[in-house]
């Protein structure tokens, strides 16, 4: 059984799943609610069956700072009572595969304020990352101009922020990552052995918080 935990966006979820399929999922609540809903959406969930989990996954970002935050440091805390190995999973691939297996070809985009998005592009049914689009931080205009004019299907809160010239942008109930999508493209990765120890588990950024760059801190790659 896996516990599978969301909290990149500002609507967090969590969710059970095994070898069956999806057994329950929990939303957060109000939104950035995260740090007083998690806990007890967690404990909603598993109860007494703790001892019933072969793993986690998380949704390592990019995505809300805080709420990365939270939940990589949850699931740390968790971890270390109840050690199991943990799945992370870019939130962009997550957002990307809750549209299902069709459209092919999506870009899925969010927005990282200041005229700039964190995006990727995912190719057929798989979902395999486009090379030459890999999940950053882009400049929506620069963006555009790039992939704007192509028949693409658009996912996220960045879609309004590019304003593709063509191509579709999905509807605005898909635009936050959830936790049954999350537990589903980790489920065969936990089955094929590739969870990590919890304590290798870091948030994925792409950029500084506001309360860096007031520091003067640089990004480094």
């Amino acid at each position: 059984m896996l516990l599978a935990i969301e909290t990149s966006s500002r609507a967090g979820s969590v969710a059970l799943f095994d070898h069956t399929g999806l057994l329950e999922r929990v939303d957060l609540g109000a939104p950035r609610d995260h740090a007083q809903g998690l806990a007890p959406a967690v404990q909603r969930l598993l109860g007494g069956r703790f001892e019933r989990l072969t793993g986690y996954a998380v949704s390592a970002g990019p995505g809300s700072f805080t709420g990365l935050r939270i939940g990589v440091a949850f699931l740390k805390g968790l971890g270390m009572v109840h050690p199991r190995p943990v799945v992370p999973v870019g939130s962009l691939e997550v957002l990307a595969a809750g549209l299902g297996a069709e459209p092919a070809d999506r870009v899925a985009v969010v927005d990282a304020r200041r005229g700039n998005v964190f995006a990727a592009r995912f190719l057929g049914p798989a979902l395999e990352p486009e090379p030459d689009l890999s999940p950053g931080m882009y400049p929506a205009e620069a963006l555009r101009a790039r992939l704007g004019g192509l028949p693409l299907t658009w996912i996220g809160d960045g879609a309004p922020v590019v304003a593709p010239e063509a191509g579709v942008i999905a509807p605005e109930a898909t635009w936050t990552p959830r936790a049954d999508v999350l537990a589903a493209l980790a489920w065969p990765r936990l089955v094929a052995g590739q969870g990590v120890e919890v304590a290798r588990v870091s948030p994925i950024y792409h950029q500084l918080s506001a309360a860096e760059e007031s520091l003067g801190i640089c990004a480094v790659d």
